[in-house]
């Protein structure tokens, strides 16, 4: 198992499945043809499915495919007494990663449809990708193994649609890191340094962009018609936050753009006075009235680090592991670290200002992904 982010608030679930491959001896694979866009293998039983059928009366195969291509599966035998083509029933499954290679699985029944005393020994299995993945060269064919057709899928794929990047609205600027949350500041000396002329720095036509969007700012000294090496400027930044998830799969460094370009002034932070505007009795303890004591409050804090990276799917789904096609940013494949079957885990949590006060409540929210195997 793997703890992929902890939360201050308690309630602990963890979803674990089981990858159960069909038996090798109750039913056999080969591959018969491989197309661009189509695969077709067959299925051999073994006598003992043939006497006596499983209640269930289905296996489990999985195809090679690819992230945003959908696949259509027909079976079908040859009837004895019909002596014709007989379609047998198909179910696909869930589709996801299973270490670097990206399966669609599917549920198949080799029995004659609404009755389990007529096997179908032998038949054909059909696979139809939407779009042309597979490759066709001589060299490449593919294998059976565990009731996983693996096939060789093509390198590369030209872009089918153009792409325009947005505009951006500046054409000199200075980048600034930010890799945490919280309040930062970059001096005119620190501009000096790299280069900048701050006579050429107009205060008022200073602004700061994040994804093409305007960050307002504070100056320390906006009097100043340019930009002295003393002047200060202040700012509240973010770390790249993920779209479906805390921190982004590649990056956890935003970047905030400051420039001065001639247009219109920039965003500014408006200055809030700090003075107490209630009576401090009303924070005072009763017993000692000359100290101010701040009153608890509950917050949620999220905790989390990326360790270790694992494609073992969606762990918000709780009906199967599957991997979103749409963008690569839609799961988060990051892990803390390991919890062990054989040994103890300890992870530390370090809690900001938590309170002194032993009889207040806490929950803690944990996200984990179990992952086993039946031998």
């Amino acid at each position: 198992m793997r703890l992929n982010s902890i939360f201050h608030v308690l309630q602990l679930s963890s979803i674990v499945c089981f990858f159960i491959a069909a038996g090798s001896a109750a039913i056999e694979y080969s591959i018969v043809s491989i197309t661009a866009d189509e695969a077709v293998i067959t299925y051999h039983l073994n006598d003992r499915e043939v006497v006596a059928a499983p209640p269930e009366r289905s296996f489990i195969i999985a195809f090679s495919c690819l992230p945003g291509i959908s696949c259509s599966f027909q079976a079908q035998t040859i009837a004895r007494k019909e002596s014709a083509a007989v379609r047998l029933e198909t179910k696909p499954l869930a589709a996801g990663f299973a270490g670097k290679e990206y399966l669609q699985w599917v549920a198949f029944s080799p029995y004659l449809p609404g009755s389990a005393l007529h096997p179908c020994p032998e038949g054909t299995i059909r696979a139809h990708f939407s779009s042309p993945i597979l490759s066709i060269a001589p060299s490449s064919g593919g294998t059976v193994k565990n009731g996983v057709v693996h096939l060789s899928l093509r390198p590369a794929f030209g872009k089918t649609k153009n792409f325009a990047l947005p505009a951006v609205p500046f054409r000199t600027g200075v980048a600034i890191e930010a890799n945490a949350d919280g309040i930062y500041t970059i001096s005119g000396d620190d501009l000096r340094r790299i280069g900048v002329s701050l006579g050429e720095v107009r205060t008022k036509m200073l602004r700061m962009f994040c994804n093409n969007t305007e960050v307002p700012i504070f100056l320390a000294n906006p009097q100043h018609n340019s930009l002295q090496a003393d002047d200060t400027i202040f700012f509240y930044g973010t770390f790249l936050h993920g779209k479906h998830s805390y921190y982004t799969q590649f990056s956890n460094t935003n970047i905030y753009w400051l420039t001065w370009e001639i247009g219109r002034p920039g965003i500014r932070i408006a200055p809030v006075s700090g003075a107490q505007r209630r009576d401090a009795r009303i924070y005072q303890a009763i017993t000692s009235l000359n100290d101010l004591n701040a009153h608890d409050f509950y917050d949620t804090i999220h905790i989390e680090e990326d360790n270790d990276i694992r494609w073992l799917g969606n762990i918000d789904n709780v009906s199967y592991i599957e991997d979103f096609a749409d963008t690569a940013d839609a799961i988060d494949n990051w892990y803390w670290g390991f919890i062990g079957q054989d040994y103890s885990t300890s992870f530390k949590l370090r809690l900001p200002a938590a309170t002194n006060n032993l009889d207040a409540k806490a929950r803690l929210r944990a996200g984990i992904m179990g992952l086993t195997s039946v031998p």
